[in-house]
C-alpha cells in the first residue's frame, strides 16, 4: 500500500462528473479505479501539482448537506489526508432520502423538478414544497445558517486534526444567477442575511478562494458571469455549465494559487 499523502476532493458535479455510459457506480474516483474515458478533473490536476494522491468524492446532485456529510464520512476512513479541497454547491439544494440508488439529493429549484416528477413523484412533491419555502424569511435564514455552519465545522475539524484545507464556491448564488432563481426570493433580505452572516463568522476566510464569494461584497464564486470559467471555451457546452477539462484545469489553478498564499 502507497504511503503517499493524499488530497480528499469533496464537491458537486463540478468535482466530479460522470456520463452516462461512464462507471457513475464510482463514488470515490482515484488514480487506481479510473478507467479510460473518465476525464481529467480538477483534483487530479491540483494532487499531481502538489505531489499527491487522490481521492474524488465528489457527487453529481450534490447538496451542500451531502458533500459536507461525505466529507466527514471521507475523513473518518483515512488516516494519511494531507489536504482537504471542497467546492460548495447551490445553497439551495436539500438532501432528502431514498431518491434512487446513485444519489440522494434534490435541487428544489424549478429547472430540475420535470426530470424529478418522472422518475418520483413523491420527491416532485416534496421539492415543490421546499421551492415554495424559500420565499419565506425564515427558510432563508436558515439555509445561510447551515451554509456557514458546515463551513466552520469542517475548517475548525480540519485544524484540530492538522489536516489542510481550502476550500470555493463553484457557481454563484441562486439570488445572484437570474430568471427562475430569482423567482419568488426576497434577494435584498438575502444578501442582508448574508453579510450579516459575513460580519459574525468564526472561522479564519483565509481558507476560502473568492472570499466573501458574494459580488457585491467583493467576492466572487469560481464560475459567475466575468471569470475564466464562465467562458464558452471552458464549458461542456454553450447550454451546460459544467467545465470541461480545461475549466477543471483552471479550477485547480485557483487551488493551488490558494494552497501557495496559505501554505507556501
Amino acid at each position: 500500500m502507497s504511503s503517499q499523502k493524499k488530497l480528499l476532493a469533496c464537491g458537486c458535479s463540478y468535482t466530479k462528473y460522470l456520463n452516462y455510459g461512464q462507471n457513475q457506480s464510482i463514488h470515490s474516483l482515484t488514480k487506481e479505479n479510473k478507467t479510460k474515458g473518465i476525464p481529467t478533473f480538477w483534483p487530479e490536476y491540483l494532487a499531481d501539482d502538489l505531489g499527491l494522491n487522490w481521492i474524488n468524492a465528489g457527487e453529481s446532485g450534490a447538496g451542500n448537506d451531502f458533500i459536507f456529510n461525505r466529507t466527514v464520512q471521507k475523513i473518518t476512513e483515512q488516516d494519511d489526508i494531507e489536504i482537504l479541497c471542497i467546492v460548495w454547491t447551490q445553497m439551495f439544494r436539500m438532501n432528502l432520502w431514498n431518491y434512487t440508488q446513485n444519489i440522494d439529493t434534490v435541487n428544489v429549484f424549478a429547472h430540475g423538478l420535470s426530470v424529478f416528477s418522472k422518475e418520483d413523484p413523491i420527491i416532485y412533491e416534496v421539492a415543490e414544497m421546499f421551492l415554495e419555502k424559500i420565499k419565506s424569511h425564515f427558510w432563508l435564514n436558515k439555509y445561510i445558517y447551515n451554509y456557514f455552519t458546515n463551513i466552520s465545522v469542517l475548517i475548525n475539524l480540519c485544524n484540530r486534526l492538522g489536516i489542510k484545507i481550502i476550500m470555493a464556491q463553484a457557481m454563484m448564488f441562486e439570488p445572484d444567477a437570474g430568471g427562475i432563481w430569482t423567482d419568488g426570493i426576497d434577494s435584498d433580505y438575502f444578501f442582508e442575511r448574508y453579510a450579516d452572516g459575513i460580519s459574525d463568522i468564526d472561522f479564519d476566510p483565509k481558507h476560502i478562494i473568492g472570499w466573501p464569494i458574494v459580488k457585491q461584497f467583493g467576492g466572487t464564486a469560481l464560475q459567475d458571469y466575468d471569470t475564466e470559467l464562465h467562458k464558452i471555451e471552458n464549458r461542456v457546452a454553450d447550454k451546460d455549465w459544467h467545465p470541461n477539462e480545461k475549466g477543471h484545469r483552471i479550477i485547480a489553478n485557483e487551488f493551488l494559487k490558494k494552497y501557495k498564499e496559505i501554505y507556501s
